[in-house]
């Protein structure tokens, strides 16, 4: 009988684990994702006069950006950052 129950259990939990993560790093098909870039932002990349990371940038100029695979890029006193951004 203890048997049973501990298979019903450990089934029962497989479910569960398995319905929670599945599907969990699917993208939207309807989200598009554009390259964006900002160009002559203050500072070097990690000492910019805002104190702003490039995801934090695009996220204040473009509204709902959800910005990725960012990266910043320093020359002299100014840096650029790129990143893929929301656009549809």
């Amino acid at each position: 009988m203890k048997l049973g129950r501990s298979i019903i259990l450990f089934v029962v939990a497989l479910f569960v684990l398995f319905s929670l993560t599945y599907g969990s790093d699917v993208v939207h098909p309807d989200m598009n994702f554009c390259p964006r870039v900002l160009k002559g932002l203050c500072g070097p990349c990690l000492d910019s006069c805002s104190f702003k990371t490039c995801e934090e940038e695009f996220n204040s100029r473009y509204k709902g950006a959800q910005p990725r695979s960012c990266r910043c890029d320093t020359t002299g006193n100014t840096h650029m950052c790129s990143c893929w951004i929301r656009c549809g």
